[in-house]
């Protein structure tokens, strides 16, 4: 999100390289220069744990991912985790990411995912980040601050929000609250629940901004 990219760039030191949206371990192997030492995922994620709030922010231990006959696990890593965690203050926890954009969109979709894999937590990118970090041979984490929780039942115009590489689509956030003002799983008015989400991220983001201030502008790494 342009949001994200903003945060870390503000944050961040001059000359850090900063990636947005969503991309392959490939696109990354492309993007990502011979020189960095190590990779972090940062922004926002969504919660899979009944017990995960708004603004909880927690810092990754492992990537947990979909393999062909189990799960795969890509640990972060450790020196760098428990900076993170000390910094922030903030849990230590695995994420679940398949590298598909918009997965556990609805609350049975999540429940199976916390079922299967114990993650508290989901999001996009980290899957990427994991395999090309391994593939390149260096260290990778996670911080990030969920913006809804397990139960959250998002509007069908957030849905529409992103485009599969990650950027902003306002057009079809409006299209989708002029052409269906309510939201057929609720009933409720997408207007509002959109206000909702709003105020969601405002306070996922507010925590965000205090973690990248404590972690300071190496985000935790100490080479």
């Amino acid at each position: 999100m342009s949001s994200e990219f903003q945060r870390a760039n503000f944050y961040a030191n001059p000359g850090t390289v900063i990636l947005d949206g969503v991309m392959t371990p490939e696109q990354l192997d492309a993007k990502v220069p011979p020189e960095v030492t190590a990779i972090l995922s940062f922004g926002l994620c969504g919660g899979l744990a009944p017990s995960v709030k708004v603004g909880d922010g927690f810092i990754y231990e492992a990537v947990i991912t979909p393999a062909p006959t189990n799960l795969a696990t890509y640990r972060a890593n450790l020196a760098w985790m428990n900076a993170l965690a000390k910094a922030t203050g903030f849990p230590v926890a695995p994420c679940w990411s398949s590298g598909e954009f918009n997965t556990g969109d609805s609350i049975t979709q999540r429940d199976l995912l916390y079922a299967r894999s114990r993650c508290p937590v989901i999001d996009d990118e980290s899957f990427s980040v994991a395999v090309f970090a391994k593939k390149r041979g260096i260290p990778f984490c996670g911080l990030r601050v969920a913006s809804d929780g397990m139960a959250n039942k998002l509007p069908p115009a957030i849905r529409d929000a992103l485009r599969p590489d990650g950027s902003d689509n306002l057009w079809a956030v409006v299209k989708s609250v002029i052409e269906q003002p309510t939201d057929p799983a609720t009933g409720g008015w997408q207007f509002d629940e959109l206000l909702k989400t709003a105020a969601d991220s405002k306070m996922a983001f507010d925590a965000l901004d205090t973690a990248c201030v404590r972690v300071g502008p190496t985000f935790g790494w100490a080479a």
